[in-house]
């Protein structure tokens, strides 16, 4: 099965699903890039907390940063990437109510970033390569399986 190309509108759907927090991996100015936590907003935009550490939206006031985000599930898989600019956390930005997530949020909050995204691209299915089992004592193991996601 072919990969299928996803709108930016469904790139924002799936981002946002099953809950609005996500893991990514984000690039800010070119640097190298950090998995952090993100809250994604219904518009898309992201918000990145740091909490009490301000280093982040020191560095990174009016600089492109670039969002990946991906899934490997059993029946679906998808690769998102998505730009914009990144500013300060302002007081209106957080979230009210907190969102559900498994992390304790308590001054999460306090600083960060919120990009501006401009436009998210992706990927939905295509092959996924399951690798083989490993061997246990003198058993063979089966052959690399190919499932298609959908």
């Amino acid at each position: 099965m072919n990969a299928t190309p996803l709108t930016h509108d469904d790139c924002v759907r799936l981002v946002r699903s099953p809950e609005r927090y996500r893991t990514g991996l984000i690039s800010v100015d070119g640097h190298a890039p950090l998995v952090l936590a993100c809250l994604v907003l219904d518009e898309g935009d992201l918000l990145i907390p740091t909490a009490s550490d301000r280093t982040l939206q020191r560095t990174s006031r009016g600089c492109p940063v670039i969002a990946n985000f991906t899934h490997h599930g059993l029946c679906t898989s998808w690769s998102i990437t998505g730009s914009g600019l990144a500013r300060p956390l302002r007081e209106h930005d957080r979230p009210s109510p907190m969102p559900h997530t498994p992390l304790s949020l308590a001054g999460f909050f306090e600083n960060g970033i919120r990009v501006l995204m401009a436009r998210f691209t992706g990927r939905r299915g295509g092959d996924v390569h399951v690798p083989r089992q490993r061997t246990i004592a003198g058993r063979r193991s089966a052959a690399e399986t190919v499932a298609t996601a959908r």
